[in-house]
């Protein structure tokens, strides 16, 4: 009896044997938790089919309308899978609408569900055209936004778009203009002025009359009116209305003809102080006067 059951006992035993060996398989190996057997008992395993190896499966392709045959329907560079993983539309190449395939957004760092990555006022696609950079805000660091820069006229590439030494933002701050060198046309570029302690919107810091640069031209001190050049300032020899009339004459100012200067008296050269000057050298001056006179009004009438 003992004998019979010595000798059955490889048989009782092998099957726990099988299933125990199944078991440790099945734990190094996940996929074989799948495993089944079929009706001859032989193995299978139970997989998704994935028919293009997109990440997946033909079924969730179905659900989501992608093309189970193509790895990437929408043609933008990422698979299906890969897609969906990171919430964006497997049918849409460019989620975002900014001129920016979801594959190139992705190279470039920016993001591919955000139309402008950066917030600066231009889109990703726009600022890839462009040259700026679609994740900085401010491209040339002058302290303007990129989409400013662009509104304004002002190259977002550049920091001092009219090359006067200012920053365009520096401009934006002292209210001169970033596209003009010499904002008040003194002659001196907003940024030496600024250098300087002058005033880059008055051409006539000191309000001396005479203009910044000509005082530097002539080494008085643009921030001093009391060394302006007379000759230099608006005569003032005349006093009179500022108003002036049809002709272009300062009200209030008497008109001088050329019969105010011939009086008989200096054409005879009674009135020449001179002795011994005969009557044609006396006319010289008040003749002198005249032309002098009628050039003056032709050039106020001009």
């Amino acid at each position: 009896m003992n004998k019979t059951l010595l000798s059955m006992l490889p048989l009782i035993l092998l099957p726990a044997c099988l299933v125990y060996d199944d078991q440790v398989r099945a734990d190094q190996d996940p996929c074989l938790s799948h495993a089944i057997c079929d009706s001859e008992g032989s193995t299978s395993i139970d997989r998704p089919v994935d028919t293009d190896q997109d990440g997946l499966s033909d079924e969730e392709e179905a659900q989501v309308g992608s093309d189970p045959a193509n790895p990437d329907t929408d043609q933008d560079g990422i698979s299906d899978g890969d897609e969906v993983d990171q919430g964006l539309d497997p049918l849409d190449p460019d989620g975002d609408l900014d001129g920016l395939s979801d594959g190139d957004e992705l190279q470039l760092g920016t993001d591919p569900t955000l139309f402008d990555t950066d917030q600066d006022g231009l889109g990703d696609g726009d600022e890839a055209s462009r040259g700026t950079d679609p994740n900085e805000e401010d491209t040339d660091g002058d302290g303007v936004l990129d989409g400013e820069e662009a509104t304004s006229g002002l190259d977002p590439l550049s920091d001092d778009s009219d090359q006067d030494n200012l920053l365009d933002g520096e401009e934006f701050d002292l209210g001169t203009d970033p596209l003009l060198s010499d904002t008040d046309g003194d002659g001196l570029e907003d940024g030496a002025e600024v250098e300087l302690g002058i005033d880059p919107l008055d051409p006539d810091t000191d309000g001396g009359g005479v203009n910044d640069a000509d005082e530097l031209d002539l080494g008085t001190d643009p921030l001093d009116p009391a060394d302006d050049p007379r000759d230099l300032q608006p005569s003032d020899e005349l006093e009179g209305s500022d108003e002036i009339d049809e002709t272009g004459d300062p009200l209030g100012r008497p008109e001088l003809d050329a019969e105010d200067f011939l009086t008989e008296d200096l054409i005879l050269g009674e009135g020449c102080a001179c002795s011994g000057t005969s009557n044609s050298h006396a006319l010289m001056l008040p003749l002198g006067l005249v032309m002098m006179a009628l050039t003056r009004r032709r050039e106020r009438r001009a």
